[in-house]
């Protein structure tokens, strides 16, 4: 019995040193209706010759897109990868992962059990655990949310993830309704995951499995890594730290303003308060996150976010 195709959007730039083990993963996952659909952002290295490759390996399995537009950046690479997915459900690839074999079924799994229940017509994402590796995929720990002291649960409320994602895009699998509804991903969001997980807590569902589906490589090139779970104090120091928080907010104007019309009002509330939190004075801010529920993981994390902006 034929299954559904999932599209996985795969953005490289200059990452011919993990490659080729990324790919290898996905050749080898148990669910293997899957179509890759490669966007490379400008490589200097051996990244796009590993890919072609991969291509001849797998004849109409691979498309490779060559659309012209240049440098876009990590998100704008994702987005544009992603733009070009047409199957049913779209998975995301990080260039420097390994994928566990079972990872793409096992999210399909759930992602049928909720569409059974909600209707395919409800955008959905599903989300995994990681397993945290380093460089030589030796284990630093074998759960990153744990890790990480996150919530995926509690944390999958809109005003939660307003303030902190907690999908991880290397192990979402979006649904059909998601893709077209998030997509284009605007500039104001910080990453495209993000982007995506808060347009399907405010219109669908937001699911996690407690299964490590992805070896999460860290290396000294991760654009987003696993800090450990007090990594807010490393990262409260840095320069940009500010501009990263205010980015938050630019994130829930540009889905109240996109989404004007289609909101439930309880929502838009929750968009709207957030958003002007930027504009109060720092206890009527802190008072405010802690009252309404705009918490990140942890009171050291959630105060620092208030403090910083």
């Amino acid at each position: 019995m034929t299954r559904a195709t999932i599209d996985i959007a795969l953005a490289t730039w200059n990452g011919e040193r993990y490659l080729a083990a990324m790919l290898e993963s996905i050749a080898t996952q148990t669910y293997a209706d899957w179509r890759l659909v490669a966007r490379d952002d400008g490589s200097s290295d051996g990244t796009c010759a590993i890919v072609e490759a991969f291509a001849r390996r797998f004849p109409g399995k691979v498309e490779v897109v060559k659309d012209g537009k240049g440098r876009l950046g990590a998100a704008g690479n994702f987005t544009a990868a992603a733009s070009v997915c047409g199957a049913a459900y779209v998975a995301f690839a990080d260039q420097d992962d390994v994928w566990l074999p079972q990872k793409l079924e096992l999210a399909m799994d759930r992602m049928v059990d909720s569409e059974r229940q909600l209707g395919a017509g409800v955008p959905v994402v599903v989300h995994t655990d990681l397993r945290v590796v380093d460089d030589a995929l030796n284990e630093i720990a074998p759960s990153f949310v744990r890790h990480m002291r996150l919530d995926p649960v509690a944390g999958a409320k809109l005003e939660r993830l307003l303030v902190r994602n907690i999908a991880t895009g290397c192990t979402m699998l979006c649904n059909r309704a998601l893709v077209d509804m998030a997509l284009p991903v605007p500039a104001e969001a910080p990453l495209h995951d993000w982007w995506f997980v808060l347009v399907a807590a405010c219109f669908g569902s937001v699911v996690f499995v407690d299964e490590a589906t992805v070896l999460y490589r860290q290396h000294a090139a991760n654009v987003v890594g696993a800090g450990g779970a007090w990594s807010m104090r490393r990262w409260a120091t840095h320069a940009r730290a500010r501009e990263r928080v205010r980015r938050r907010y630019a994130q829930a104007r540009a889905m109240s303003a996109r989404f004007s019309g289609g909101l439930a009002p309880q929502a838009r509330v929750v968009l709207d308060n957030f958003a002007e939190l930027e504009f109060q004075g720092l206890w009527k801010r802190t008072w405010q996150m802690f009252a309404k529920g705009y918490r990140d993981h942890g009171f050291v994390r959630t105060a620092a976010a208030a403090l910083l902006g």
